[in-house]
């Protein structure tokens, strides 16, 4: 009789960061929610050749490819060697610490299925990196920090069910789950620039600043997050975002975008992640017609309301 093949099966949600953007790598508070979207990786062992054949779907569609020995996690084969060497990475790191990991005489079939465009910024790379941690039975912070220079805030977003207070100073992690989701959500937007930028080279050219104080930044950003937390009107929060982008503005010497290519909307608006990519938040209390409007006629067609991508508070 024919064995079933052990499967394991392991979800992690995708991210948005609310409020933080850059100087939650110098220790400022940030505000992160997890989204409705996310990345599951279902693991299988088979009889066979001691070795890993990893597929990855996004939304369904074959994308990604490759097959590694389970020694040094050689590339045999793949669709694509530049991600295949990425994943190498992640996949030695989680073995370096934990040794046993992907140590048997088996062959595992490993399937990553993203229910998100990657090119969003949703973090499909943390969640993948949460998913290989769990399936190596290790920390999720400890494999994140052997492979990246970032904070960590979307790791512990994609380990939640809650939005999150999040802060890396000195070393030490502090993560408080919260409850965020305001009375105005409804007036509440996210929409894609369509320019994905590399959030690991944006955090790179941050991290090249080394000798920048931005003490006074980040106790206004710290202000700024716990306001954002409590507010309850919109016109509140609107003038928070304002504050928010200007302060980062003035950081990255870059003008805020709704001082350049988006200034003619009827309400608010901030960078989300890497600034001039990815997505932006808009906040208006103008009708939902108006804001689908404006959108189409900048050539935006990915949106969602807050509510619809933003994981509700259990």
């Amino acid at each position: 009789m024919n064995q079933e093949p052990f499967i394991q099966t392991y979800r992690s949600n995708a991210k948005l960061m609310l409020s933080g953007e850059y100087l939650v790598l110098r220790g400022a508070l940030a505000l992160a929610v997890p989204l409705k979207y996310g990345q599951t990786l279902k693991v299988s062992e088979h009889p066979g050749n001691p070795s890993l054949v990893w597929k990855t779907y996004i939304k369904g569609q074959h994308w990604f490819d490759a097959i590694f020995s389970l020694d040094e996690f050689v590339i045999g084969n793949s669709n694509d060697f530049p991600t295949a060497q990425n994943l190498r990475e992640i996949l030695l790191a989680a073995k370096s610490l934990r040794p046993e990991f992907l140590s048997g005489t088996e062959r595992y079939e490993a399937v990553s299925e993203l229910d998100f465009d990657i090119n969003w910024g949703f973090g499909s790379s943390s969640s993948l990196i949460v998913n290989v941690a769990r399936w190596a039975e290790i920390d999720p912070f400890e494999l994140f920090s052997k492979v990246s220079r970032g904070s960590g805030y979307d790791i512990a977003a994609a380990l939640s069910d809650r939005p999150v207070l999040y802060r890396f100073a000195q070393d030490k992690r502090e993560i408080t789950q919260v409850d965020f989701f305001p009375p105005f959500h409804a007036q509440l937007y996210v929409a894609y620039l369509g320019k994905k930028r590399n959030s690991s080279l944006a955090v790179e050219r941050f991290n090249q600043q080394s000798e920048c104080d931005y003490s006074a930044q980040i106790a206004d950003l710290d202000s700024i997050t716990m306001a954002m937390l409590a507010c309850s009107e919109l016109r509140e929060f609107r003038k928070l975002m304002r504050d928010h982008e200007k302060i980062i503005s003035e950081v990255l010497d870059i003008p805020a975008l709704s001082e350049k290519l988006l200034s003619d909307f009827n309400g608010d608006l901030k960078s989300l992640g890497a600034w001039g990519g990815d997505f932006i938040l808009l906040a208006t209390d103008m009708p939902r017609e108006y804001v689908l409007t404006w959108l189409r006629k900048k050539d935006m067609h990915t949106w969602f309301s807050y509510e619809d991508v933003v994981m509700k508070n259990i």
